[in-house]
């Protein structure tokens, strides 16, 4: 019988060999695939959570993008980066969109200020 090929690693126990290489990609091309709009925001948004745990500065500026943005994904994703961002500014952003949110969003907004 043949082994299987594929090896379930949990993502606490990466190796240092893929640790390496994902830190090592330059910001310019995360960028790059951010702001590609012809990929999918569920496509772009692992690079954008990179940058973001990165603090890149860029990161907020773009999340206003996608907060004004009607789709519902890029709304989400803007939420995840500004979490994952964990700064004074993030926070800022979440209070304002918090108050010029529905009831319904609201609290969606108020779970993600929670964790920041």
């Amino acid at each position: 019988m043949k082994q299987n090929q594929l090896v379930l690693i949990s993502s606490d126990v990466l190796p240092d060999a893929i640790v390496e290489a994902h830190a090592q990609t330059l910001s310019e091309s995360l960028w790059d695939t951010v702001k590609n709009k012809s990929l999918n925001i569920i496509l772009r948004e692992p690079a954008l959570l990179e940058l973001a745990s990165r603090k890149d500065p860029g990161v907020i500026a773009f999340c206003d993008n996608l907060l004004r943005d009607e789709d519902q994904e890029s709304w989400f994703s803007a939420l995840k980066a500004l979490e994952t961002l964990n700064t004074y500014d993030a926070a800022q952003r979440l209070l304002v969109l918090c108050g010029t949110s529905s009831t319904g969003d609201r609290k969606i907004v108020l779970n993600v200020l929670a964790r920041v």
